[in-house]
Protein backbone atom coordinates (compact mmCIF):
# COMPACT_ATOMS: atom_id res chain seq x y z
CA UNK A 1 0.00 0.00 0.00
CA UNK A 2 1.56 3.64 -1.12
CA UNK A 3 1.64 6.34 1.13
CA UNK A 4 -1.16 7.70 -1.19
CA UNK A 5 -3.33 4.82 -0.45
CA UNK A 6 -2.11 4.94 3.30
CA UNK A 7 -3.62 8.65 3.98
CA UNK A 8 -6.98 7.74 2.12
CA UNK A 9 -7.76 5.28 4.58
CA UNK A 10 -9.75 7.08 6.86
CA UNK A 11 -11.62 8.78 4.12
CA UNK A 12 -12.16 4.73 2.58
CA UNK A 13 -13.62 3.87 6.07
CA UNK A 14 -16.32 6.54 6.33
CA UNK A 15 -17.37 5.74 2.80
CA UNK A 16 -17.90 2.20 3.60
CA UNK A 17 -19.83 2.86 6.89
CA UNK A 18 -22.07 5.49 5.09
CA UNK A 19 -26.11 5.14 5.20
CA UNK A 20 -25.87 3.18 8.69
CA UNK A 21 -24.07 0.11 7.67
CA UNK A 22 -22.12 -1.40 10.82
CA UNK A 23 -19.38 -3.46 10.22
CA UNK A 24 -16.71 -5.44 12.10
CA UNK A 25 -13.10 -3.86 12.33
CA UNK A 26 -11.82 -7.63 10.81
CA UNK A 27 -14.63 -7.04 7.44
CA UNK A 28 -13.15 -3.49 7.63
CA UNK A 29 -9.38 -4.41 6.88
CA UNK A 30 -10.91 -7.09 4.72
CA UNK A 31 -12.80 -4.41 2.35
CA UNK A 32 -10.62 -1.35 2.94
CA UNK A 33 -7.05 -3.96 1.88
CA UNK A 34 -5.63 -2.64 4.81
CA UNK A 35 -3.97 -4.54 8.08
CA UNK A 36 -5.80 -4.77 10.77
CA UNK A 37 -3.39 -3.18 13.18
CA UNK A 38 -3.58 0.13 10.65
CA UNK A 39 -7.25 0.18 10.40
CA UNK A 40 -7.49 -0.31 14.66
CA UNK A 41 -5.24 2.63 14.76
CA UNK A 42 -7.65 4.56 12.18
CA UNK A 43 -10.57 3.83 13.45
CA UNK A 44 -9.51 5.29 17.11
CA UNK A 45 -8.52 8.59 15.11
CA UNK A 46 -12.48 8.70 14.01
CA UNK A 47 -13.69 7.96 17.08
CA UNK A 48 -11.67 10.85 18.90
CA UNK A 49 -12.58 13.00 16.16
CA UNK A 50 -16.29 11.68 16.79
CA UNK A 51 -16.45 10.61 13.39
CA UNK A 52 -17.22 7.09 14.21
CA UNK A 53 -18.45 5.05 17.33
CA UNK A 54 -18.72 1.24 18.65
CA UNK A 55 -21.89 -0.69 18.83
CA UNK A 56 -21.40 -3.73 21.38
CA UNK A 57 -23.82 -7.16 19.40
CA UNK A 58 -23.10 -9.76 21.41
CA UNK A 59 -19.52 -10.17 21.25
CA UNK A 60 -18.92 -8.21 18.63
CA UNK A 61 -17.88 -4.75 18.11
CA UNK A 62 -19.45 -2.90 15.15
CA UNK A 63 -18.28 0.36 13.84
CA UNK A 64 -20.74 2.70 12.55
CA UNK A 65 -20.67 6.00 11.59
CA UNK A 66 -22.03 8.94 13.94
CA UNK A 67 -24.59 11.92 12.36
CA UNK A 68 -21.52 14.36 11.90
CA UNK A 69 -19.60 11.23 10.02
CA UNK A 70 -22.79 10.44 7.95
CA UNK A 71 -22.40 14.11 6.93
CA UNK A 72 -18.91 14.34 5.67
CA UNK A 73 -19.41 10.97 3.95
CA UNK A 74 -22.33 12.74 2.19
CA UNK A 75 -20.31 15.69 1.43
CA UNK A 76 -17.41 12.97 0.34
CA UNK A 77 -20.04 11.44 -1.88
CA UNK A 78 -20.92 15.25 -3.27
CA UNK A 79 -17.32 15.74 -4.09
CA UNK A 80 -16.35 12.66 -5.84
CA UNK A 81 -19.60 13.10 -7.90
CA UNK A 82 -18.34 16.98 -8.90
CA UNK A 83 -15.21 15.21 -9.96
CA UNK A 84 -16.64 13.09 -12.32
CA UNK A 85 -18.33 16.34 -13.53
CA UNK A 86 -15.11 17.95 -14.42
CA UNK A 87 -13.84 14.66 -15.65
CA UNK A 88 -16.14 14.29 -17.90
CA UNK A 89 -16.28 17.79 -18.61
CA UNK A 90 -12.29 18.21 -19.46
CA UNK A 91 -13.34 14.94 -22.02
CA UNK A 92 -15.95 16.37 -23.63
CA UNK A 93 -13.41 19.54 -24.20
CA UNK A 94 -10.46 17.22 -25.43
CA UNK A 95 -13.39 15.66 -27.80
CA UNK A 96 -14.60 19.03 -29.27
CA UNK A 97 -10.51 20.25 -29.39
CA UNK A 98 -9.70 17.13 -31.71
CA UNK A 99 -12.97 16.52 -33.50
CA UNK A 100 -14.78 19.44 -33.78
CA UNK A 101 -13.24 22.58 -33.62
CA UNK A 102 -11.40 24.13 -37.15
CA UNK A 103 -12.58 21.43 -39.29
CA UNK A 104 -15.88 21.91 -41.39
CA UNK A 105 -19.27 19.71 -41.15
CA UNK A 106 -18.17 17.39 -44.24
CA UNK A 107 -14.64 16.85 -42.36
CA UNK A 108 -16.32 15.76 -38.90
CA UNK A 109 -17.60 12.12 -38.06
CA UNK A 110 -20.91 12.30 -37.85
CA UNK A 111 -21.46 8.91 -35.71
CA UNK A 112 -18.73 9.54 -33.70
CA UNK A 113 -19.93 13.10 -32.49
CA UNK A 114 -23.49 11.02 -31.94
CA UNK A 115 -22.10 8.39 -29.98
CA UNK A 116 -19.86 10.71 -28.26
CA UNK A 117 -22.77 13.06 -26.98
CA UNK A 118 -24.95 10.63 -26.22
CA UNK A 119 -22.61 8.49 -24.11
CA UNK A 120 -21.98 11.98 -22.48
CA UNK A 121 -25.53 12.88 -21.67
CA UNK A 122 -26.17 9.68 -20.21
CA UNK A 123 -23.34 10.19 -17.78
CA UNK A 124 -24.69 13.49 -17.10
CA UNK A 125 -27.86 12.47 -16.47
CA UNK A 126 -26.42 9.97 -13.62
CA UNK A 127 -24.21 12.57 -12.15
CA UNK A 128 -27.50 14.83 -12.27
CA UNK A 129 -29.16 12.74 -9.99
CA UNK A 130 -26.44 12.57 -7.76
CA UNK A 131 -25.10 16.06 -7.52
CA UNK A 132 -27.98 18.13 -8.74
CA UNK A 133 -28.76 20.09 -12.24
CA UNK A 134 -26.87 23.15 -11.08
CA UNK A 135 -23.60 21.25 -10.61
CA UNK A 136 -24.42 19.68 -14.37
CA UNK A 137 -25.18 23.20 -16.20
CA UNK A 138 -22.13 23.86 -17.68
CA UNK A 139 -21.46 20.86 -18.92
CA UNK A 140 -24.82 20.38 -20.67
CA UNK A 141 -24.29 24.41 -22.22
CA UNK A 142 -20.55 22.11 -23.28
CA UNK A 143 -22.73 19.60 -25.38
CA UNK A 144 -25.29 21.86 -26.45
CA UNK A 145 -22.72 24.06 -27.80
CA UNK A 146 -20.63 21.13 -29.42
CA UNK A 147 -24.79 20.34 -31.06
CA UNK A 148 -25.18 23.59 -32.35
CA UNK A 149 -21.56 23.70 -34.02
CA UNK A 150 -22.54 20.38 -35.52
CA UNK A 151 -25.52 20.98 -36.29
CA UNK A 152 -25.41 20.29 -39.90
CA UNK A 153 -24.40 16.77 -39.14
CA UNK A 154 -27.02 16.30 -36.52
CA UNK A 155 -30.17 16.90 -38.29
Amino acid sequence: MTAEEMASVPMRVIMLLRGGEKLSITEISRKTGGTYAHIVRVIQKLVQLELIQFEKVGRTKLVNLTPLGELIAEKAEELACLFEIAKLSSQISQFYRKEIRGKLRADMNKQKIIEVVSQARQKLKELENKAGKFATLELERKLEEIEREAKGILL
